[in-house]
């Protein structure tokens, strides 16, 4: 999960005070600046995570795939938006983020048993390869990083000439 936490310099009142500008266009100004940074880490996420997508096993098994599980949330009263997987529409995007141990071994059982779709048999094997870690979502923020400054920017510019 990525987190944008916002702090305003001063405290609320005195920027109030010394540009004239209420408590609520100041929270407005938040978190219009918050959705927007937030829906272009999605988006970049979105179209650059390196997994595909399995059309079949999602109608099979109800699962959106781990494009569309990426979301966003705004929490108004820390100021804070965060980027993040469901993980009741995709349960295994938590293990493609963050890894598996390597390898997996069972550890009630002498082997692994699992059935493949691709060749349609059983496998027994003794230990399988863990999932490497993937922080997709951290590159996303890092990609984006400059440009979120550049809306947070302009739309505090916005706010100081009375557009917002």
């Amino acid at each position: 999960m990525v987190s944008i936490r916002t702090e305003v310099p001063y405290g609320k009142r005195n920027i109030g005070k010394l540009f004239n500008i209420s408590k609520e266009e100041i929270t407005r100004y938040i978190n219009k600046s918050l959705n927007e940074s937030c829906r272009l880490i999605r988006d970049y996420a979105r179209t650059h995570h390196r997994y595909e997508d399995n059309p079949a096993r999602q109608s099979r098994e109800g699962y959106v795939g781990l494009t569309r599980a990426i979301h966003f949330r705004v929490i108004d009263k820390i100021k804070r938006g965060e980027v993040y997987i469901n993980e009741k529409e995709a349960p295994y995007g938590k293990y493609q983020l963050e890894g598996t141990r390597s390898p997996i071994t069972p550890k009630r059982a002498k082997y692994l048993s699992f059935f493949s779709d691709r060749y349609g048999k059983w496998f027994r094997k003794m230990k399988v390869k863990g999932i490497t870690k993937d922080d997709f979502l951290h590159e996303a923020y890092s990609a984006n990083r400059f440009k979120v400054r550049e809306i947070f920017r302009d739309y505090l510019g916005r706010l100081l000439r009375g557009e917002l």
